[in-house]
């Protein structure tokens, strides 16, 4: 086992006991993310205050903060709209965003998954398309090796987390296997159910 993320991770949990009971904090490796409901100007001095604190203690241990990799969403139900309060870290007034990724997840301000949908959409579709455009090989189980290796894991990353709903964001998702499958010799003329169990593939969607 490696020591170094250990001590690291010893060393900078302190940040916890700087945060007050209104606001939480989450640390991950060297980021850090603090959240708290918003009711009045109480609620948003106190998260300010935690920004100061933490850019006094990272001055202190000597572990420079970089402004411009920290950002502002705010969450609110889609009916609501969120008050957009401001805030700094040593003068530098921090940015507010509509979206963001975080562990390869993208999300927005009413915590909805349809910008990662349509990033890992797009990634997924070129990835499958280059390796039937780039294997010589017709094979149909080398092709649905490689499919398996390069192509699911981008559409099954945290599913658990951002797991589509919607049955427009499904078949979108699962437009990529359809069209990889078809492709393959000798199952162009085949339904998708059929593709699927001669590939030996989990066809619950049909």
């Amino acid at each position: 086992m490696q020591l170094g993320p250990v001590l690291f991770i010893i060393y900078v949990n302190d940040i916890s006991n700087l945060i007050p009971h209104q606001a939480t904090a989450k640390l991950f490796a060297d980021d850090t993310k603090i959240y708290s409901v918003l009711t009045d100007t109480v609620s948003e001095n106190c998260l300010q205050v935690c920004l100061d604190a933490i850019a006094s203690w990272s001055d202190h241990w000597q572990l420079t903060l970089t402004p411009s990799k920290c950002i502002v969403l705010h969450v609110a139900p889609a009916d609501k709209s969120s008050d957009c309060f401001s805030y700094c870290i040593d003068n530098h007034t921090l940015p507010v965003v509509k979206s963001v990724t975080d562990r390869g997840v993208t999300y927005d301000t009413k915590l909805k998954f349809d910008l990662h949908i349509d990033k890992i959409y797009a990634k997924a579709s070129s990835r499958a398309k280059l390796i039937l455009k780039c294997f010589n090989t017709r094979s149909a189980a080398v092709l649905l090796k490689a499919f398996c290796t390069f192509v699911r894991p981008i559409l099954e990353y945290a599913s658990v987390i951002w797991s589509p709903y919607y049955k427009r964001d499904i078949e979108k998702l699962e437009s990529v296997q359809r069209m990889f499958t078809k492709r393959m010799s000798g199952l162009y003329r085949k339904s998708y159910c059929q593709r699927l169990a001669l590939l030996q593939l989990d066809n619950s969607t049909c």
